[in-house]
């Protein structure tokens, strides 16, 4: 007999969440009142949690916005700072500027306090000028406890994008590229081409005698409909039809397409430089005019080509050429920067299997100096000091004695020497550079250890003033453990897997507790939280120990750790979180590994449905949330990155809806019928092999619900009940 419960949701507001509260949930509404009752009295356990920092125009001086508990009522403080002496200018910033503030919001207006209220700030010999946010407008002059507004200097007049455009006008009809200069005859520049048409907006070159129109070829352009049942509007359901490109489709592409007023015939795109393109960059002109560049990447994403159309030649040629026998992560990691007054560029790649920066010859692009190398992997650019030639940048791994995640800054030379490290703590770390860029503010922290905020010097990172940290002293008292984070080797014993346990609310080392693992295992990122948050897990609250765990196919690791992923996501890095739990739970007996349940959203809900699949001697329950249960049926971009095309056999192997049979253990679906990120057919099909295999199971469809529904207070709540009914207290 097959079981299928299937509920219908409204939406309630997400809220905060607290310390243990162990009597029985009546409601929804009751659920939300708890948590937010319970959440404040979190909030008013820690202090001095929030700065907010925020920098003059001209880097001289920072804001500091405070959040001090005073008898029970939160204050608000404003801090002014001078970086060049290392002196407090004002500490009562808020008391002596909010009154004048209030004093000119107009009637009936809201306007929020302290720096989120301030849009830009400036400080001169004769007071301070802040921009701030709506509903005031314009610079207001703060001097001697008076607040004026000024005058605003109006824009000066831009030079038009495009000079060449107003000398003639280029349009496309009857299969031909038209140009008519001002004051002359109209005359036809070429033909197009029969499979695909013209984007109207031709883009010039500088030299005004060339441009190049996109020339948009369409693929498969394959429409999803979803049924809106409920609508607020009317009694009948509504149908909406979207674009979705699904993997295996014909996908459109944009060619740039070179044309010239000089009589030159036209320079089409030569299509046999990358033989099946996923995806086509728009264009850009060299400064000259002389080339034209863009990016492609392959289908699959094991190749990105950088090509050069040189309009001077008629020459076409790929320049970069990066390849991989597995992919490329690219979609959220992509770094390019033009240095114009050198003729270089710095350009990201993973070739050597690490992201590290490369400094190229923007004229032949060959490499001239490797500026990051090592096991160690670039994430972000701060700055670049094109005079002096050094590079300011954010990277994860270097740090060998620290969590590999954990973010640092550094500063490096273009030719590669002079490696430096900037930040220092033993923590992740976040950076705000003043606009001077003298010097930046450091917030780091862990998840065991509080916001600590330092103000540094920018070229050797040297501490210049520390800013506070959080005290969280108060969450013991509330019965709140912070976090503990966990290592072990992987599944073969060669990468160290990390990871986050969660303790249930009143916690007693002597009782047993069910664990519940949130997984994300998506190859684009890495998911276990690295920095402090005050909030527990929402789930500890209710008797459950909650792990994240980074297994391998997740970023940012070494290539084979990483790249794990390829053709492979079915995987999940399953075999490394159950030998995570386990050593984990060898000393810490109160971790119950007979009862261990699993949840997770999007990609999160395929593993976690995965989990019951293929490893139900170890999971025992699991809530999959719009899960991407068949990646044929989910969205073209990502699931071709990982699991390649052509779509071939593996797709199939790899499927829920085609591994349903196998279900052992409690299952809670969930969808929301709206959902534009996964398409809701992909549940829809996993619960149709479900019933077909027999298979018991819960099903929660949310009506009027896009993606995530699964965290509605709802659904947060039915998810709690049904880990407590299958794994017990």
């Amino acid at each position: 007999m097959v079981t299928v419960r299937i509920s219908s949701l409204v939406f309630l507001a997400s809220c905060a969440v607290a310390i243990a509260d162990v009597a029985p949930i009546s409601s929804t509404k009751d659920y939300i009142r708890r948590m937010q009752v319970l959440g404040d009295q979190i909030v008013r356990a820690c202090h001095n949690t929030h700065l907010d920092p925020q920098w003059s125009t001209d880097g001289s001086h920072l804001l500091l916005h405070r959040e001090v508990m005073k008898q029970g009522k939160w204050e608000h403080r404003l801090e002014l700072l001078d970086a060049s002496t290392n002196k407090i200018v004002s500490e009562s910033l808020w008391k002596e500027l909010g009154p004048r503030v209030k004093e000119v919001i107009p009637e009936g207006e809201k306007w929020t306090y302290g720096s989120r209220g301030i849009q830009a700030f400036k400080v001169d010999g004769a007071g301070m000028l802040f921009r701030f946010k709506r509903p005031l407008r314009g610079w207001w002059r703060y001097e001697k406890n008076t607040l004026v507004a000024v005058a605003n200097p109006k824009p000066s007049e831009q030079a038009p994008r495009n000079p060449r455009a107003a000398s003639g006008e280029v349009r496309v009809q009857g299969g031909k590229v038209w140009f008519k200069p001002t004051g002359g005859k109209e005359r036809s520049l070429g033909d197009v081409p029969a499979d695909g048409n013209y984007e109207a907006n031709p883009v010039w070159a500088p030299d005004g005698v060339s441009f190049y129109l996109n020339f948009q070829r369409p693929g498969q352009r394959r429409m999803v409909t979803v049924v809106e049942s409920s609508p607020d509007d009317q009694l009948q359901p509504k149908t909406h039809a979207f674009r979705y490109d699904k993997p295996g489709d014909r996908v459109d592409l944009r060619e740039p397409h070179v044309y010239f007023t000089d009589g030159r015939a036209a320079m089409l795109y030569n299509r046999s430089l990358v033989q099946n393109p996923f995806y086509i960059a728009p264009a850009v002109w060299s400064k000259e005019g002389k080339y034209l560049e863009f990016e492609i990447t392959e289908r699959g994403y094991g190749r990105q080509c950088l090509v050069r159309m040189n309009v001077a030649t008629g020459k076409q040629q790929i320049m970069i050429d990066e390849k991989d026998d597995r992919f490329i992560h690219l979609d959220f990691v992509r770094y390019r920067r033009d240095l114009k007054k050198s003729g270089e560029l710095l350009w990201a790649s993973d070739r050597d299997g690490w992201r590290h920066l490369y400094l190229l010859d923007s004229e032949t692009y060959q490499v001239k100096s490797q500026i990051t190398k090592g096991d160690w992997h670039f994430r972000k650019m701060l700055y670049i000091d094109e005079e002096n030639r050094v590079l300011y940048l954010m990277a994860n791994g270097r740090e060998k004695d620290q969590d590999p995640y954990h973010l640092h800054a550094y500063r490096v030379n273009f030719d590669g020497s002079n490696l430096t490290r900037l930040t220092e703590g033993d923590g992740t770390h976040k950076v705000t550079l003043s606009a001077d860029k003298k010097w930046f503010l450091d917030e780091w922290s862990r998840v065991d250890k509080p916001h600590v905020w330092q103000l540094r010097r920018l070229h050797d990172g040297k501490l210049v003033r520390q800013l506070g940290a959080a005290d969280t002293s108060g969450l013991k008292t509330a019965g709140v453990l912070l976090p503990e984070r966990f290592h072990c080797k992987d599944r073969n014993g060669k990468f160290d897997i990390w990871g986050v346990i969660h303790y249930p609310a009143d916690f007693d080392p002597a009782k047993k507790y069910p664990v519940l693992e949130q997984i994300y295992a998506g190859p684009q990122g890495a998911f276990v939280p690295k920095s402090f948050t005050n909030y527990p897990n929402e789930l500890t609250r209710f008797g459950f120990v909650v792990v994240q765990i980074d297994g391998l196919g997740t970023a940012y690791r070494a290539p084979d750790f990483s790249k794990f992923a390829y053709k492979n996501l079915v995987d999940s890095g399953f075999p490394d979180r159950i030998k995570w739990m386990r050593e984990a739970a060898k000393s810490r007996p109160w971790m119950d590994l007979t009862r261990v349940g699993i949840f997770g959203g999007s990609a999160g809900g395929q593993s976690a449905m995965g989990a019951l699949l293929h490893h139900s001697d170890f999971y025992k329950a699991a809530v999959a949330d719009c899960g991407c249960h068949d990646n044929r049926v989910d969205k073209i971009w990502w699931n071709e990155q990982w699991m390649d095309w052509p779509v071939g056999p593996h797709y199939q192997e790899q499927s829920n809806v085609t591994n349903a049979h196998k279900l052992e253990g409690n299952l809670l679906l969930s969808v929301g019928e709206l959902d534009r990120n996964v398409d809701p057919a992909s549940t829809m099909q996993v619960v149709n092999a479900l019933i077909k295999a027999d298979k018991d199971f819960e099903l929660l469809v949310v009506p009027g619900a896009s993606h995530h529904a699964g965290e509605l207070p709802y659904m947060r709540r039915k998810r709690m009940q049904f880990f407590k009914k299958h794994l017990g207290e």
